[in-house]
């Protein structure tokens, strides 16, 4: 399987509230109070638990966590909100990453781990693929505290451009995807794409994925896709 050959890889008005802003302070954790420090630890464990997961539950987990880590700045984890970043930027194009970071401390902002995640994100965001793998090369560590990151981005970024292109040129897909020859045969092969003479047809994709990606992707992120891939 390919993921083996690469797995160790892996506004309205001035004063109205962005959707982000007003979603975020509804964040709650039913059995967990929202600001009673007791609930860090368990939280933190149940963020850890749910790591390999994309489901609501790891979502609000990872929320009502940084919602807690708002009120009891003190007891803040790094190497957990390190995790909860990595994570919320594996969801793109949902708005988790906005949201944890309308609820992280200020001072987090200026701070590593967040303006890595930041610059990987808004690399992503403006699809300059090539300048996002070549910003995780320094990231590793970090990337890799959880499981399936560059699969996962992958995914992304290949639902992106199928929303975009028929076709693209093999050597453009391995610089998007941050792929090397090898990896890309394979690639390709596992995503039921074509390879006519360079000539990689997107055609055969995952219609159901693309519709349910579609509807979260909007025009802007579109144009910048095929401004950055006709360059």
């Amino acid at each position: 399987m390919l993921h083996d050959e690469y797995a160790e890889e892996d506004t309205a008005d001035e004063f109205e509230k962005s959707e982000p802003e007003k979603e975020a302070e509804n964040i709650s954790i039913t059995t967990m109070s929202s600001t009673d420090v007791e609930s860090i630890a368990p939280l933190e464990g149940k963020v850890n638990s749910l790591l390999g997961e994309t489901s609501p539950a790891a979502t609000d987990a990872n929320l009502s966590l940084v919602k807690l880590y708002q009120f009891h700045p003190e007891r803040l984890n790094k190497d957990i909100l390190s995790k909860v970043l990595v994570r919320s930027l594996m969801n793109l194009p949902s708005n988790d990453l906005q949201l944890i970071l309308y609820l992280l401390p200020e001072k987090q902002h200026a701070e590593e781990p967040t303006l890595t995640v930041v610059r990987l994100s808004n690399h992503l965001e403006r699809a300059q693929y090539a300048k996002f793998w070549e910003a995780t090369k320094g990231a590793q560590e970090l990337l890799s505290s959880v499981p399936n990151f560059h699969t996962t981005v992958r995914e992304f970024i290949s639902s992106m451009i199928t929303l975009s292109h028929r076709t693209i040129r093999i050597e453009q897909l391995e610089q998007v995807l941050g792929l090397s020859k090898e990896q890309s045969n394979s690639y390709i092969q596992e995503k039921g794409w074509s390879n006519d003479n360079g000539a990689i047809s997107l055609g055969s994709v995952d219609q159901t994925q693309t519709k349910k990606m579609s509807q979260n992707v909007k025009f802007d992120d579109l144009s910048r896709i095929l401004k950055t891939l006709n360059k």
